[in-house]
């Protein structure tokens, strides 16, 4: 058996005391595949966005609500 490492990302709800809660990829909307090498948020013109690149794939962009 090889490494079991992979998930799909992981969304975790803060409430600003050091308690966390975490969303599954059906509440948060995130599913992200392969092995992610950068993570970059964007804020464009009040549009918030977070960029995954990801090794030997395409860049996943999802937008923020």
């Amino acid at each position: 058996i090889g490494m079991i490492d992979a998930g799909l990302g992981l969304v975790l709800l803060g409430d600003g005391k050091g308690n966390f809660k975490p969303l599954s990829p059906s509440e948060s909307g995130l599913a992200i595949k392969g092995d992610i090498k950068a993570i970059l948020e964007l804020n464009t013109e009040g549009v918030k966005q977070i960029l995954f690149g990801i090794h030997q794939q395409a860049i996943e962009t999802y937008q923020l609500k």
